[in-house]
């Protein structure tokens, strides 16, 4: 897989490896085109530069009988222990159709896409297949297993490595044994996966099932069936539906996001019977989380409510929330935005930083945390709709998967297909996502005052707000 670097300011017009000037040289021959900035969804525009040295590619899954495909619906990065590593899972829509528009099963696979980061360039190592996965995917610590859900299946794969090629396991995948999910219409699901700090558990979160699974391991392997928690209170309380993501504190404590009922379930795994013992109230419904090092401190991403929550795991409460949506000095003051969508999150190697995905902004947010107050300093532009972020060992790199692409023809129209279960599958295999590399910002350029920076992201002064109206002409014209 080839990157091409740009060194100066680049609008993202595609989701390969297409990257265009937004600056005409005096020297070049072509006429300058307008930038038409793109509508988010909190009603403004946004002008999505690509950052200084910024690096997109496509995910090329290799399949011999389809060499120009390329794979969409990347959702979750996660980097090895030794941060040579990235792991790049899809989760979707990668189906591959015939000419009579048939599924064709063997190509019509999801991947993890296997990359050496350890030079200069993400280097693509291998394109593993799973048949169906959902967000969840973690590295054991050893750094030589990571696993990965299985979505519906409702089961885990569990993948080691070997003389520098990963393969799953003989006993993968390990099957959770859910007979029914909890709700209408919908099955049993995996979501977020942990490992403990010993390597000897994985806590899986069953995301329409209301509970935990915790699986012991030995040498990265399921060692016995998994045991289950519900984390819901009884009697009819509410609490632990949609259990989405998992942060381990050590061995003893995780944390789950419940996304339907806006908390954090904490659970106790210290003892023979481990049982929520806490459970802490967030503003919006908590999606993807991440602790410090120290697991003092617990940050949390609610994408309807633009914020991230910093919780303090000692006390189990909420210190202050950050809206991710741009600097304070670019806000206009008490006006509140809708839509900028957190949903993904990293710290800093040094944790002076938080990167949060701000997935209806098309950019990436920068939370100082070093400051007397956590603030967001500055916003880097990245591709369509990022889903994930990982920040490199080096404290140089991140790596973000970008979720949204134009779609490209659409012979069946999926606004009138009453439903057909065929088109709406062919509908959403069209967009096809990327995988982009930036440098991380030097805080020497980039505090939130540097002029550099105002421009690069947002195309006013000030985030003003518009009218309804202004907002209902702005959707119709673009859908011209």
């Amino acid at each position: 897989m080839a990157f091409r670097i740009s060194d100066r300011g680049l609008t993202i017009v595609a989701v390969t490896i297409l990257i265009v000037s937004a600056i005409v040289t005096e020297t070049s021959a072509a006429p300058a085109r307008r930038h038409v900035a793109p509508l988010a969804p909190s009603g403004l525009r946004i002008t999505p530069l690509a950052a200084t040295g910024a690096q997109f590619a496509s995910l090329d899954p290799h399949l011999p009988d389809f060499p120009a495909y390329r794979a969409g619906q990347a959702v979750t990065t996660a980097l090895s222990p030794d941060g040579k590593t990235l792991l790049i899972l899809t989760s979707g829509y990668n189906r591959v159709f015939d000419a009579n528009g048939k599924t064709i099963l063997p190509a019509s696979q999801e991947y993890v896409f296997v990359f050496d980061v350890s030079g200069r360039a993400p280097r693509q190592i291998q394109a593993l297949q799973i048949p169906n996965t959902y967000m969840g995917m973690t590295f054991a610590p050893d750094g030589r297993h990571f696993f990965v859900s299985g979505g519906v299946d409702d089961n885990v794969h569990f993948f080691s490595s070997a003389n520098g090629r990963w393969s799953e396991d003989g006993a993968s995948p390990l099957k959770l044994g859910h007979k029914e999910a909890k709700g209408l219409s919908v099955k049993p699901e995996v979501g977020g996966l942990a490992v403990t700090a010993d390597g000897s558990k994985l806590l899986v979160a069953n995301f329409y099932n209301d509970s935990l699974s915790i699986v012991p391991l030995t040498n990265g392997l399921p060692a016995g069936p998994p045991t289950e928690i519900s984390l819901q209170p009884g009697s009819g309380k509410p609490g632990g539906t949609y259990p989405y993501w998992i942060a381990v504190k050590g061995n003893g404590t995780a944390y789950i996001s419940s996304m339907r009922d806006r908390e954090i379930d904490v659970v106790d795994l210290s003892g023979a019977s481990p049982s929520v013992s806490a459970r802490i109230a967030v503003e919006g419904n908590p999606n993807r989380m991440v602790l410090n090092r120290a697991g003092t401190r617990l940050y949390v991403a609610s994408d309807n409510a633009d914020i991230v929550s910093l919780i303090d795991t000692a006390q189990n409460r909420v210190l202050s929330t950050v809206r991710t949506i741009a600097p304070p000095s670019l806000v206009s003051p008490g006006v509140y935005y809708h839509g900028v969508a957190p949903n993904s999150l990293a710290l800093s190697p040094d944790e002076r930083r938080l990167y949060v995905t701000n997935g209806g902004e098309n950019a990436l947010a920068v939370i100082a945390l070093d400051g007397a107050k956590p603030a967001v300093t500055g916003l880097i532009p990245t591709g369509y709709w990022p889903n994930s972020v990982s920040a490199g060992a080096n404290g140089r790199m991140l790596y973000v998967v970008n979720g949204k692409s134009v779609p490209g023809p659409n012979p069946k129209v999926c606004a009138a297909n009453n439903f057909d279960a065929a088109a709406i599958n062919m509908c959403c295999s069209f967009p096809k996502r990327d995988f982009s590399v930036c440098p991380c910002p030097m805080s020497a350029i980039f505090p939130s005052s540097h002029a550099r920076w105002r421009p690069t992201i947002i195309s006013r002064s000030r985030w003003t707000p518009r009218t309804a109206a202004s907002w209902r002409r702005s959707i119709s014209a673009s859908s011209m």
